[in-house]
């Protein structure tokens, strides 16, 4: 359900078509047709709806949220959205910040790499390109193995 909700966030913040979201919707759907959230979470049309039904799971309905996987699956699409370049970076990081406001409660967003979503745009304005792809780079790849 962690992935599910990254793909919501990304939907309700414009940075995908709900594509994805649908897409992994449905396999979950295959795999626990009686899941009575899954079902839910079907007949739901918008992003806004979606978004708000899974935190309403997350916040009321489950004791479980890994975080982990929250944050491996959440930078590793934002760096398959950065590198692709179909958003200008200055979008990118005005996103970013949209994202870090709407976090809910039990991600810690005053730790890496959460809360560079939180300052990243202001970088565009008061430091240099390198520096800003640097941060993006190390925010981005903070759960990635290490090479």
């Amino acid at each position: 359900m962690e992935k599910l909700l990254v793909y919501a966030y990304l939907w309700r913040l414009g940075l995908s078509d709900g594509q994805e979201y649908n897409e992994y919707l449905d396999m979950l759907f295959l795999k626990g047709s009686d899941n009575q959230l899954l079902l839910e979470l079907e007949l739901l049309s918008d992003a806004e709806s979606a978004l708000m039904r899974l935190k309403r799971y997350f916040d009321y309905e489950t004791k479980s949220f890994d975080e982990v996987l929250f944050g491996k699956a959440l930078f590793s699409e934002l760096g398959n959205i950065y590198h692709s370049q179909k958003v200008s970076i200055t979008l990118f990081a005005q996103k970013c910040y949209e994202l870090y406001n709407m976090l809910p409660a039990w991600v810690n967003a005053f730790e890496m790499p959460y809360n560079v979503l939180s300052y990243i745009d202001d970088m565009i304005e008061y430091n240099s390109l390198q520096e800003f792809e640097e941060t993006i780079e190390k925010m981005l790849s903070y759960y990635s193995p290490e090479v």
